[in-house]
């Protein structure tokens, strides 16, 4: 029974240790965490619309970027198969075009739903107007988006967090 003991007050110490060094990193490291994300956000407004001039707003409730006088960029994020994914999106003046979609953050599954983060799912969206549909043939409607072969729920998750956002982010900035 000591034995038991022993190991128990052991183990219960070694935990408490544990989490008292984690949340020690954590506390130190959430500083940097942020600015590093916050850098890579701007880092895609400015690929999204070189040269503009990008100044940070807030309405609404939400935040976004407005690049000059070509258009507006905003954050999104969604569950996807396996984890969130987040993206910035960049759309025209009028809120009518996509402009670009730069995804941040994407952890599905490399080779299948990895690919929506790829040019070739990507540039589906560009030129065009919301709301979009997922399809598993080739696109034969102008909102039509060609899901990835075997990530269909990940191009679904995509479709869906741009499709949501924007009609958000529309009804915000025209406010």
């Amino acid at each position: 029974m000591k034995k038991i003991i022993k190991i128990t007050l052991f183990l219960l110490c070694l935990c408490f240790l544990s989490g008292l060094i984690l949340s020690f990193v954590w506390e130190k490291s959430a500083g940097k965490i942020a600015a590093n994300e916050n850098r890579a956000k701007m880092a895609a407004v400015l690929a999204i619309f070189p040269g503009e001039d990008i100044t940070e707003l807030s309405g609404g409730g939400e935040q976004y970027w407005r690049a000059g006088a070509e258009g507006y960029a905003f954050e999104s994020s969604i569950m996807g198969f396996q984890d969130e994914i987040k993206a910035v999106i960049g759309v025209d003046k009028n809120m009518e075009e996509i402009k670009g979609i730069i995804i941040l953050k994407c952890l599905e599954t490399p080779g299948l739903g990895g690919e929506v983060t790829k040019d070739k799912f990507l540039k589906q969206f560009l030129v065009k107007n919301s709301p979009f549909t997922v399809v598993k043939t080739a696109p034969r409607e102008k909102y039509d988006i060609q899901a990835v072969t075997g990530a269909t729920i990940s191009s679904r998750a995509v479709v869906k967090m741009i499709n949501e956002r924007l009609a958000r982010m529309r009804a915000v900035i025209k406010e």
